[in-house]
């Protein structure tokens, strides 16, 4: 679960022990986050809208949209 969602300056993981990589995509599909690790993610920088946040785990991967306000 990604929280807070929505969000205007950053946003974590609750109730994912680990992620190898973290990717965030705009819903064009523009990859414009990527970092290794859990951790939380800034997003003040972002323009508002709707993205998918990508964590790949040991074989698996989740996806989750995150909402960014101002």
């Amino acid at each position: 679960e990604l929280t807070p969602n929505p969000t205007s300056s950053k946003f974590s993981f609750r109730g994912l022990p680990n992620a190898e990589n973290i990717y965030v995509f705009s819903m064009s599909g523009e990859k414009v986050h990527q970092q290794n690790g859990l951790g939380d993610v800034q997003v003040d920088e972002w323009p508002p809208g709707v993205y998918i946040v990508e964590a790949q785990t040991s074989g698996n991967i989740l996806r989750e949209r995150i909402v960014v306000c101002d």
